[in-house]
């Protein structure tokens, strides 16, 4: 079954008076977190270590997501994507960070590896802001570096939509960040050259163990 991302939370009050054994798995595009149980949500959503300023770091000063290509060029790209892959690796490291995020940042810092990849040919592990351009890769026309960008901005998109709807954001914060992604999701489709349909949104399934009758019983 599945269910809204905000929706799960009325559903958790339910499952936690009943006697099933319910499973959850989160979908947020092509980035999946699978057998979650009840007690890792519950946990989510009252999580005490939740760093409120996450979002404004991940997506609101992070214009390589959301800000038209106005430059064009391969470097104007690549030292935002490197340094952002640095942020995410180390909020990644954090002890306090909830394993559920901790997971959607990894998806976050994969399609970012992804871009790094396809820009330059390299491996993506060498992130520092300032490394050099391979010569061979130097001229990269804009078309390409377009079409790379707008896919990882696709990819990201579902988790970016995780963390912004996270119940414990500041609400200042929240609406700051739901205007930059409805800019992003305009310059997706005006200068990406992607469709509505293609931008996923996350979303719970829920799964449920049948519990054992009488009957059934040998």
């Amino acid at each position: 079954m599945k269910i809204g991302l905000n929706d799960i939370w009325d559903f958790l009050e339910f499952a936690a008076k009943s006697k099933t054994s319910w499973h959850f798995s989160l979908s947020a595009g092509d980035i999946s977190i699978k057998n979650l149980k009840y007690k890792s949500l519950a946990s989510l959503k009252n999580d005490k270590y939740f760093d409120q300023e996450l979002i404004n770091s991940l997506f609101v000063y992070r214009e390589i997501l959301w800000q038209p290509n106005v430059d064009g060029s391969l470097a104007a790209s690549l030292t935002p994507l490197r340094v952002f892959q640095a942020f995410c690796e180390e909020v990644c490291e954090s002890d306090q960070i909830h394993p559920i995020c901790r997971e959607l940042l990894k998806g976050l810092i994969l399609h970012t590896k992804r871009a790094i990849v396809k820009l330059t040919g390299s491996n993506g592990n060498n992130n520092g802001a300032n490394q050099e351009i391979p010569p061979q890769i130097r001229n990269i026309n804009s078309a390409k570096i377009m079409k790379i960008l707008g896919e990882f901005r696709k990819g990201c998109f579902p988790i970016i939509i995780f963390f912004i709807k996270h119940p414990l954001n500041r609400e200042d914060y929240q609406k700051d960040a739901w205007n930059r992604l409805n800019y992003c999701v305009k310059i997706q489709l005006t200068q990406y050259n992607n469709k509505f349909t293609e931008l996923n949104y996350p979303y719970w399934d829920i799964l449920f163990e049948q519990p054992i009758l009488e009957t059934d019983k040998s």
